[in-house]
């Protein structure tokens, strides 16, 4: 989605700064076709690769991050990096998006790519402390881990509960 994400800063007359790797073959052709010719070094900017401690920076101090997915995300990892760097994130519908991201509370999620230009203005309604808290609250290690005990803890009473069915049907 990233050409759409700078279609959406053109449109909305917003700096848009682009990071990441782009692999050779259909990456690079899709970015030189779709991509390249709208980088200006001024408003819409491609940095490359950057750092781990450059991307806190970059997300951390963006006033909203775009995430315009176009295809059904299972996870979506740099929108939990957004809202631990307390930035609030834009996205669709698509994919795991909507589990991630809390409309109207860590971002908002949109329904079509003309929604997000509304979504951009209202991004000073979210707070970037919640938005860290819940980054904290649902995705750090420790409540992950806790959430994989939990499931693990599940499925073994299930299997439990399963082979005492079979060893002793009812009527038995």
């Amino acid at each position: 989605g990233t050409h759409h994400a700078v279609q959406i800063a053109i449109k909305t007359g917003s700096r848009l700064m682009l990071a990441g790797k782009i692999d050779a073959g259909r990456d690079r052709a899709f970015f030189e076709r779709e991509v390249e010719p709208f980088l200006d070094g001024e408003r819409i900017v491609y940095l490359g690769e950057i750092s781990e401690d450059e991307k806190v920076e970059l997300v951390g101090g963006a006033r909203g991050f775009l995430f315009p997915i176009q295809w059904e995300e299972p996870f979506g990892l740099v929108m939990v990096e957004s809202l631990a760097c307390g930035t609030p994130v834009i996205t669709t519908h698509w994919g795991a998006a909507p589990e991630i991201v809390e409309d109207g509370k860590t971002g908002f999620v949109v329904h079509n790519l003309a929604e997000f230009p509304r979504a951009m203005e209202a991004l000073d309604s979210i707070d970037p402390a919640v938005c860290r808290a819940e980054a904290e609250h649902r995705f750090s290690p420790s409540a992950m881990a806790l959430r994989y005990v939990t499931l693990f803890q599940l499925a073994m009473d299930k299997d439990t509960q399963e082979s005492e069915r079979v060893a002793h049907p009812a009527g038995t």
